[in-house]
C-alpha cells in the first residue's frame, strides 16, 4: 500500500509540479467539466494556472478547475501521450491531486522537487514519463531509477505529510 500510494505521489508530481520546470513543452489539461486544452505552462501561481495556447492566447485557468496536467512528450507517439488512465486509479488520483492543490505547503514542497537533479534525472528518462502519462504503475514500479526515487528523504516527507 505505501508503494501504490508513493506511485500516486510520484504521479501526480509529475502531472502537476513537474510539468512547470518544461516552459517551451506542450501540456495537455484536461478541465473538470472534461474539456481539454493543450498549450505552454507559463507559471503556477496563486491557485491559477497560466498558459500560452496557439489558438485561444494565454489562459488563466483556476487551479480548482483543472482535473490534472499532462506533459506531452514529444518523443512519444501520438496514442502513448492521450492514453487514458486506467479506471480503477482515477478516482484515487484525482482526490489526491485535489488534496495536493489545495494545500498550499504541500505544493510548494512537491514544487521544491523540480530542481532536484534525482528528480530531473527521472524526470527525463522516456520510459518513465511514457508510463506517468499512461498511468501504468506496473511499468513504474519494475523501474529501477523510479523505485530508487521513492526512497527520497523529499518525497518521503510529502508521503508523510499526505498521510496525515
Amino acid at each position: 500500500m505505501r508503494v501504490y500510494f508513493a506511485c500516486f505521489l510520484f504521479i501526480s508530481f509529475c502531472l502537476l509540479g513537474g510539468t512547470i520546470g518544461f516552459a517551451g513543452d506542450l501540456s495537455e489539461i484536461v478541465l473538470n467539466d472534461g474539456s481539454t486544452v493543450y498549450g505552454e505552462i507559463i507559471s503556477l501561481k496563486d491557485g491559477v494556472c497560466t498558459l500560452r495556447t496557439k489558438g485561444l492566447g494565454t489562459l488563466e485557468i483556476n487551479r480548482s478547475e483543472i482535473r490534472l496536467i499532462r506533459l506531452t512528450s514529444g518523443d512519444a507517439p501520438k496514442q502513448e501521450r492521450t492514453k487514458p488512465m486506467k479506471k480503477e486509479s482515477i478516482p484515487d488520483l484525482q482526490t489526491l491531486q485535489s488534496t495536493m492543490l489545495t494545500d498550499q505547503n504541500l505544493m510548494s514542497a512537491i514544487l521544491s522537487l523540480q530542481n532536484d537533479p534525482q528528480v530531473q534525472s527521472i524526470l527525463a528518462d522516456p520510459a518513465v514519463m511514457a508510463a506517468v502519462n499512461s498511468g501504468d504503475i506496473a511499468t513504474l514500479l519494475s523501474n529501477p531509477k523510479f523505485m530508487e526515487i521513492l526512497s527520497h528523504p523529499k518525497i518521503r516527507e510529502i508521503q508523510e505529510q499526505m498521510s496525515k
